[in-house]
């Protein structure tokens, strides 16, 4: 996980279900951005569920990623981010997923990314 720009110092997980996540990034400008929530369901290469809260804001919403086998080498992902304050939010996170997943695309290949 790091959307575009941002570098993470800091990064906690204890993937099972109520354990406990804990990111850390800054961005270009050194602000610190911290990102926390808890693992809801952790069904292993299958689903995770998770609450997803940045801890400046008092909003807390909730992220359900799918995983399916296309075949031997491939997984498809889906990914299910809900209970936005607003379209600003929304489109906001959309935009960051985006960039984490196509990141994600370009780490599991094997390419050295240029940011």
């Amino acid at each position: 996980f790091r959307p575009l720009g941002m570098i993470v110092q800091q990064a906690m997980s204890n993937p099972t279900e109520k354990g406990k996540f804990y990111i850390r990034l800054s961005d270009n400008l050194d602000n610190i951005h911290t990102l926390e929530g808890y693992y809801l369901k952790v069904i292993q290469n299958e689903k995770l569920q998770f609450t997803w809260h940045w801890l400046d804001e008092d909003h807390k919403s909730q992220v359900e990623i799918d995983f399916s086998a296309v075949n031997s080498e491939t997984t498809q992902i889906q990914l299910k981010h809900s209970n936005f304050n607003d379209d600003e939010d929304y489109n906001l996170h959309y935009q960051a997923w985006i960039t984490c997943l196509e990141e994600l695309s370009v780490v599991l290949s094997g390419v050295n990314p240029k940011h």
